[in-house]
């Protein structure tokens, strides 16, 4: 079963990585990335050499858990709570970013949009 939360974001190349880059080569840049603004992103545990940024994001066909590698290294990140946080005000359907997945972003938005909810 595939939603519109199993599949990545779109770019020329089909793809974003961590860093607001499109994979596949092109000099484009993310429309979230925007100069000095977010040089938090520098810092994430995600830019670590060696991180694959398709952790981040469901495969076409997401098994259960298909997000744990990427919740676990976000367990570890100093920029983890910036992160979700724009996510959250970019309403970014995709992949995960501070510690939750697209349905827990989605969750989180609208529990927090309820009357009466901290």
């Amino acid at each position: 079963m595939s939603s519109a939360y199993s599949q990545s974001p779109p770019s020329q190349t089909g793809r974003w990585d961590r860093n607001g880059h499109p994979q596949g080569g092109t000099a484009m840049r993310s429309p979230l990335v925007t100069g000095t603004a977010d040089t938090w992103k520098e810092q994430g545990a995600c830019t670590a050499r060696g991180v694959d940024p398709e952790i981040f994001f469901a495969p076409a066909v997401a098994r259960k858990n298909w997000d744990l590698e990427a919740k676990r290294l976000c367990d570890t990140c100093p920029v983890k709570a910036r992160c979700l946080l724009d996510a959250l005000e970019t309403s970014e359907k995709f992949g995960v970013w501070g510690g939750l997945n697209g349905k827990e972003r989605l969750r989180h938005r609208t529990q927090s949009a309820e009357p009466g909810r901290l």
